[in-house]
């Protein structure tokens, strides 16, 4: 339900797990100008407030409620930031004494939303400047990682035109320099003030409990989001970016344009592709390069369903380059003239129904497909619409989305030869 225009419940209930889920979702379009902001603030807020200024007294604290968890995550979605605050805790009905755990939970939510630790209208400098350092330091370490540094390089190249989508989640060192304590408070005030805001619990829950409190924070209207997914233009061009790794591992990281969406019929086809070129062991990549022809440590591919990118990364020898980028030609152009067994196809649509299966045995990631279902529609239902739909595609359809794709961009990080 909204509750105002941008904020919105979601209440799921179940009885099959011990625990209580909440997740808090604040969306906002992905910029330059606050990426990082966002990320210290998500940051800040699992470590302490006005209430428990230091970690060990939050920690206590969430020990004395029955060792509830809480915890903060940033994400990229399309042109989405999305910053989560996760709560998980035990249900009351398992508690040995008769006590009502949920007042408890939502009393600290109230301390984190809007009892944050400031002074003189900036979060507190020393928590603030732990954070960032923080993350500044998670920066450094992944441009040390060589398949990090292809998978940016790989983004940079095909989001031409739109730098901000090639940023990690918390933004990059130079802009988690740039902010301070008091422009991340800011920051925090306009998610408060402006982001949609969406409440999921998952478990049980007292709806009227919760709709009562929810209101007494008196959240104001806000404008909905107008654009939910990116839509990539296709180039003609392909881009070309060679480097030097830092490591002895040499990185191959291919970007293709995809113009299917995942609202679209023939999604389900391209999902399946996914399936069949290098998500799993079985894949025609994984199998083909890594295990009868022992090219390559690593090589899998990924789908970025919400921004028309389908990735093939490597990791290999330098000197296999030429053979290995051949080889997932020849995979590939097998697909497009039809070349899948039956026994590949169904094997991967068992693989693929088999991870649908398991997410009810998630919480988090039922609390996650009912996010998406309220934002992107109905690929992402619970009502078994989509693991019909991927048992329904055939060879054929596979073959027209693989034909489907174009080469956007090449980035090889060459490895030592020491």
């Amino acid at each position: 339900m909204e509750l105002v225009d941008g904020v919105h419940i979601h209440v799921m209930n179940s009885h099959k797990f011990k625990s209580n889920v909440i997740k808090i979702r604040f969306t906002s379009t992905l910029s330059r100008y606050s990426v990082s902001a966002r990320a210290i603030v998500a940051a800040i807020l699992e470590t302490a407030n006005q209430s428990y200024p230091r970690l060990k007294d939050l920690q206590r604290h969430l020990a004395s409620l029955y060792g509830a968890e809480l915890s903060t995550s940033v994400h990229i979605v399309g042109d989405l930031h999305l910053v989560d605050i996760d709560l998980i805790f035990v249900k009351d009905r398992f508690l040995s004494k008769k006590q009502f755990l949920i007042e408890g939970i939502f009393d600290l939510i109230s301390e984190v939303l809007f009892n944050p630790l400031i002074e003189d209208e900036a979060f507190t400098h020393s928590l603030f400047q732990t954070e960032r350092e923080n993350l500044i330091e998670l920066s450094e370490r992944e441009r040390e990682n060589d398949f990090s540094q292809a998978r940016n390089e790989s983004f940079k190249a095909f989001y031409r035109g739109h730098p901000d989508l090639s940023l990690a989640n918390y933004g990059n060192k130079e802009l988690l320099e740039s902010e301070t304590a008091r422009s991340t408070y800011k920051e925090f005030q306009r998610m408060m003030r402006e982001d949609r805001i969406d409440f999921l619990f998952f478990g049980e829950f007292p709806e009227k409990m919760i709709l009562d409190r929810i209101r007494s924070w008196d959240l104001q209207p806000r404008k909905e989001l107008k654009s939910l997914t990116h839509f990539q233009a296709e180039s003609s061009v392909v881009q070309e970016v060679f480097q030097k790794a830092m490591g002895q591992q040499s990185v191959l990281d291919l970007a293709y344009y995809t113009p299917v969406f995942r609202d679209e019929k023939t999604y389900p086809a391209l999902v399946l592709l996914n399936a069949l070129l290098g998500q799993f062991p079985h894949s025609f990549l994984f199998r083909k390069i890594r295990e009868e022809e022992g090219l390559a440590y690593t090589v899998g591919s990924q789908l970025h369903v919400f921004s028309h990118l389908f990735r093939i990364y490597v990791g290999f020898e330098a000197p296999q380059r030429n053979v290995i980028f051949k080889q997932i030609r020849q995979e590939m152009n097998r697909i497009r003239r039809g070349f899948i067994s039956e026994e590949h196809l169904s094997m991967s649509k068992k693989m693929l129904l088999n991870l649908i299966v398991q997410v009810e045995d998630s919480p988090m990631a039922m609390v996650e497909r009912t996010y998406q279902t309220a934002m992107f529609g109905s690929a992402y239902s619970v009502d078994g619409s989509f693991q019909k739909a991927i048992e329904a595609v055939t060879y054929k359809d596979i073959q027209m989305v693989a034909r489907n794709l174009q080469l956007q961009s090449m980035i090889f990080l060459e490895g030592s030869s020491e």
